[in-house]
């Protein structure tokens, strides 16, 4: 397993790579990292060059600053949705 460095549009991004062959990209949920991927990474990397970035704001990948970061409106508000209670929807009922 290979820990690298990518600039990106302005950014650092924290990418793991593993295995040979064809590149497969994993992308993590949130609010998850790159770890979350490493049973598949295990599993796959003998038949796929894996790469599993952080994405931006997330584990070793750079946090975006003013009103996108944690302490913005967007970063305060996004904890809101996990835990938000939902409603089944039913069809033909209001």
């Amino acid at each position: 397993m290979e820990h690298l460095t990518i600039s990106a549009n302005g950014a650092e991004f924290h990418v793991v790579r593993a295995g040979t062959g064809k590149p497969l990209l994993l992308l993590h949920g949130w609010p998850e990292f790159w770890l979350t991927w490493e049973p598949v990474i295990s599993r796959l990397s003998d038949r796929f060059m894996l790469v599993a970035p952080d994405l931006r704001g997330f584990g070793d990948s750079d946090k975006p600053d003013g009103p996108f970061g944690p302490d913005g409106p967007c970063g305060r508000h996004a904890g809101r949705d996990g835990r938000a209670r939902h409603r089944p929807i039913r069809r033909g009922r209001p």
